[in-house]
Formats: C-alpha cells, sequence, structure tokens
C-alpha cells in the first residue's frame, strides 16, 4: 500500500503558473543571448555578401541560392538562442524553480540534495531526516540530516579526504502554498517553526561541536 501524500501541489495551477513564470522571467533575463545570436548572422550574412559583389566569393551572378542564405542566417539568428535555452540551458536558479515538491507520511520528494545544482528529484524517507526548521523571513528551510541521511549522502572530495553535508537547504520558491506545506511538515514531527537555524549558524554550530568532541575525546585518554 503506497504511503498517504500530505502535500502534492504538483498538478495544480499554481505550480504551472510558477514554472511559466520562471521561463518567462529567464528569457527576459537573457535578452543579450538574441543579440549575440543575431550579430553573428548578421556579420556572417554581410561578410557574405561583400564577398559576393567584390567577387572573392565565387558563383556568377546572383542567384536563388543568395536569397536562400539570407534567409537561413536571419531564421537561425532568431531561432538558436530560443532552441538552446528550451533544451537545457536555464539557468541554475530557474531551473530549480520548475521543480515540485512533495510531503508524503514515508518522506519526502525534494531537490536532489546530492548535487550542485540540483535540476531533479528524489525521494528521502524520513529516518534520513532529523529535523526542518522553516526559518521564518528567510527565502529557504534548512533541513538537518540523521545520522543515516548522511551516510546516504554523496560525499565532496577535499584533498583526498571526504566530507559529507549535515545540512541541505530548499528554496521557498517552489513551494506552491507554505502554510499546506507546513501542515504537512507538522504531522511528520520533523518542523521547527519558530526559530531561525541560517546556514552560518548552523556552521558554527557544527564547528563548535566539533570542538566540543575533540575535548572529551581528550579528557577521556
Amino acid at each position: 500500500m503506497s504511503a498517504k501524500i500530505l502535500y502534492d501541489y504538483s498538478k495544480s495551477n499554481k505550480a504551472q503558473k510558477r514554472k511559466e513564470k520562471a521561463i518567462r522571467e529567464y528569457r527576459k533575463a537573457r535578452p543579450k543571448e538574441y543579440l549575440v545570436y543575431m550579430g553573428l548572422a548578421i556579420f556572417g550574412l554581410v561578410t557574405y555578401m561583400l564577398g559576393r559583389i567584390s567577387g572573392d566569393i565565387s558563383g556568377g551572378s546572383y542567384h536563388i541560392h543568395d536569397i536562400i542564405i539570407v534567409i537561413l542566417c536571419l531564421v537561425l539568428g532568431l531561432l538558436t538562442p530560443y532552441i538552446t535555452r528550451d533544451r537545457g540551458m536555464l539557468q541554475p536558479i530557474l531551473k530549480y524553480n520548475l521543480l515540485d515538491v512533495i510531503v508524503k507520511e514515508d518522506g519526502i520528494i525534494m531537490p536532489d540534495w546530492d548535487t550542485i545544482k540540483p535540476e531533479t528529484t528524489k525521494f528521502y524517507p524520513w529516518k534520513y531526516i532529523e529535523r526542518i526548521y522553516w526559518n521564518p523571513g528567510k527565502d529557504y528551510i534548512l533541513i538537518i540530516k540523521s545520522n543515516e541521511g548522511i551516510n546516504a549522502s554523496k560525499g565532496v572530495r577535499f584533498f583526498k579526504k571526504e566530507v559529507k553535508h549535515k545540512h541541505e537547504m530548499m528554496w521557498k520558491t517552489i513551494i506552491d502554498d507554505e502554510e499546506e506545506f507546513k501542515e504537512a511538515l507538522r504531522k511528520t514531527g520533523k518542523l521547527i517553526e519558530n526559530e531561525t537555524m541560517t546556514i552560518t549558524d548552523w556552521l558554527v554550530h557544527e564547528k563548535e561541536s566539533a570542538k566540543q568532541k575533540a575535548v572529551s575525546k581528550r579528557e577521556v585518554k
């Protein structure tokens, strides 16, 4: 029997509008791309026509193929940025906004925390998560992993040493109804609502904890 879904707006009008808005914002943010491609197309076109006029480019008198080349240059200049953008060249933050988060009784589907630039979602059972800080007034929530969650995560290598993050963050931009989302998390017992835990605060906390553990080990010896 599948686990009960506590929160799922992935097929809602709100989610659809959010994704459409993300694409629109991306297109508005990169108008220069059109100018670059069009500039290259016009440069190539002018170079070709000057070569034809001067005779450096052979081909006899002007024929239909000249008209075809002109049209192709203009069409490619217009379509190239559109095609490349819609085939995976979205900026990371806007790719993120095309994702969804789903809360279930047995876990949460959220952006994959094992990638630097999340572009896919992944299911994480609640045993992987110790607590979730809603962080009032912040634009992200902070997720603290359990020991099982840390062990299940991929590590990042620094000078042959593997480091695993004990925390992850999720931008609130993909939460289409914050109150229903929080209500769903309340049912899991993982939500910390009224306490703010920023990434900086958490890293300081981790550093202090590491120091205390080191002191305890020395005292035991």
